[in-house]
């Protein structure tokens, strides 16, 4: 009986243990502009440059998505992923601040950060972990047109892929 009781408990936890998932609530925001609520798939970084997992509110079928097929998603209240264009590959980057200019960070074969206005005339500030030093002076000649974001810059250069 006890070796009965601690199969059954050791099936329990193991089914328990390896049934957990990867998905947080989240949404998707299609092509038209509509936006569906839902569970996002938070997996390894590459895989989100490259497609996004979906359930959708009241459906138990996951859906994938690449960034033909939606313009972003994200993760209720922690990050967002935007669909755009870089270097002649459709990716989804991760959105780090939207603003005047916006800051994204891409990981497919290597980390890039990227600035630009709405996706536009995007600039690699650098292909690494994070935005050094060096460029704070790039930084600032970027957003010289905007005077309110000078005393930031300092910040963005703290910033890190690892703190995400």
């Amino acid at each position: 009986m006890k070796k009965t009781l601690l199969l059954a408990f050791t099936i329990y936890i193991s089914l328990f243990t390896f049934g957990q998932t990867n998905f947080f609530d989240g949404y998707i925001v299609t092509l038209e502009g509509d936006t569906l609520k839902g569970q996002v798939y938070l997996g390894g970084s590459i895989k989100q440059a490259k497609e996004c997992k979906f359930i959708q509110e009241g459906n138990k079928k996951k859906q994938r998505f690449t960034s033909f097929d939606i313009a972003r998603y994200g993760i209720n209240g922690k990050r967002q992923f935007i669909s755009m264009e870089y270097e002649g590959n459709n990716i989804f980057a991760e959105v780090i601040f939207d603003g005047i200019y916006d800051l994204y960070f891409l990981k497919s074969n290597s980390k890039t950060w990227l600035i630009g206005r709405n996706k536009e005339n995007l600039i690699d500030l650098e292909t690494s972990n994070t935005i050094h030093p060096v460029y704070k002076g790039k930084l600032q000649y970027i957003l010289s047109d905007v005077p309110e974001l000078q005393s930031d810059i300092e910040e963005f250069s703290k910033v890190s892929a690892q703190n995400f």
